[in-house]
């Protein structure tokens, strides 16, 4: 892997092209004009010339490096409108935190408890986020899972569809609702509600038995998990329902995605969305891991494109957003009934629960505008290394959770591997568009 980077150049005070070095060769990147072509040194010369707005000579004006600049220069700069507010238009719900799997990397294994949130609260947000004037009337995301496992609260969790959809009528909006789960509770009548309401799933699955078995078991240990999701997600597919599957990526399976993608293939051949996701909270990772798990994904990468499967992870999503704040801050009601800004943050347990803890609901909604300024600073406050990064419209300064939790070390470990990440998937669009 390359690990030299490029260099940031300025042209009327906008931060314009970028200059990545790849091989014998260079990548000019323009993130905020959606651009990119490679050069030769000669190339690279004009173009630092150019961008430096030192005279350039008439021979040096007709070559094609020349036009291409010229063609960079003529797309507009991608607006970025930082919303300094909540994400209204998306609420996540965590019904509860148990969960009945105890994966070994979970970041919310502290958080378990018994607690189901009421009805009652649940309404309170419900009607809160649909009687919103801020927020688009276009589509209401609603989101469950990313604390516990939410069929364990199948009735809560049937009562609150059937509610979200009462309102949906009313107000004549259109809605969207997901859920993370980890497969193992099924039977028909959960499947046909699956069905009949039109439910996006994305399923938590490590896909192999011996990795599955070892990284997500039953808290109990009296189950064999994997041979409990795979029934599922085959009588997934025989109701028709068809979702995705997010796996973790560890030391143990960093060398088997393509044989993760394999086995999806050839056993649940109406699955064609896969999430390969390396961990984020085992401070056992480093630089040699990321290394192997661009060499990897990329490999099982170029099989699932050749057999119809699409697969991404959150970086490779970040690719195609043009932002200045990694995430919209969430809109996430907790298990207890509190608000809070990341669901990866929802129990009193979990470190800095304080700082990302936003509101209440009691009778009604109280948020408190003073923290919602404080994580907000936070969000947007980046590395200095930022100021020179080409991915830095990307990943805009990656998670705040994450930079609160990651060592310096880990941090910059973190930093190289997203510019390099960037760099392949440059590297493989420009390919695509020379075929």
């Amino acid at each position: 892997m390359n690990n030299a980077y490029p260099t940031l150049f300025y042209k009327q005070d906008v931060m314009c092209h970028f200059i990545i070095p790849h091989f014998d060769e260079y990548i000019i990147y323009s993130p905020r004009r959606g651009g990119a072509f490679v050069a030769n040194n000669s190339a690279k010369f004009i173009i630092e010339k150019y961008i430096n707005n030192q005279e350039l000579s008439e021979e040096e004006k007709k070559t094609k490096v020349f036009d291409y600049i010229q063609h960079l220069e003529k797309i507009d700069l991608f607006d970025l409108k930082t919303n300094n507010s909540i994400g209204m238009s998306r609420l996540i719900i965590l019904l509860t935190h148990m969960c009945n799997l105890s994966c070994t990397y979970c970041y919310s294994q502290k958080c378990r408890s018994t607690d189901i949130i009421g009805k009652d609260k649940l309404q309170t947000v419900i009607d809160y986020v649909f009687s919103n004037d801020n927020i688009s009337r276009n589509t209401l995301h609603f989101s469950f899972g990313g604390g516990g496992e939410p069929f364990t609260s199948w009735d809560l969790f049937v009562w609150t569809i059937e509610y979200i959809e009462s309102k949906a009528k009313k107000k004549s909006t259109d809605t969207k609702i997901q859920v993370v789960t980890n497969a193992t509770i099924l039977d028909d009548t959960i499947a046909n509600f699956l069905r009949e309401h039109n439910i996006k799933l994305t399923i938590s699955f490590d896909i192999l038995p011996e990795v599955q078995n070892k990284q997500r078991s039953f808290t109990n240990k009296q189950f064999n998990s994997f041979y409990i999701v795979n029934k599922n997600i085959i009588n997934y597919m025989a109701y028709g329902i068809f979702g995705g599957i997010r796996s973790t990526i560890t030391d143990m399976n960093l060398d088997l995605m393509l044989e993760m993608a394999s086995f999806v293939r050839n056993n649940y051949p109406k699955i064609n969305t896969l999430i390969f996701e390396p961990v984020s909270n085992n401070f056992a990772v480093n630089q040699s891991f990321y290394e192997k798990y661009v060499d990897q994904y990329f490999i099982a990468k170029d099989y699932c494109q050749k057999n119809g499967i699409s697969l991404s992870n959150s970086i490779e999503h970040s690719f195609f957003r043009i932002r200045d704040r990694f995430c919209p801050m969430e809109f996430c009601i907790t298990p207890t009934g509190d608000i809070v800004s990341c669901h990866r943050i929802s129990s009193t347990n979990d470190v800095n629960y304080n700082f990302y803890h936003i509101g209440t609901v009691e009778n009604n909604i109280n948020i408190s505008k003073e923290q919602i300024q404080k994580v907000l600073q936070l969000t947007n406050k980046k590395n200095k290394k930022c100021d020179d990064c080409f991915a830095k419209w990307h990943c805009a300064g990656g998670c705040p959770v994450n930079r609160n939790l990651f060592s310096e070390i880990q941090q910059e470990d973190y930093c190289s591997f997203v510019k390099i990440f960037t760099k392949n998937i440059l590297v493989e669009k420009l390919k695509k568009a020379e075929s």
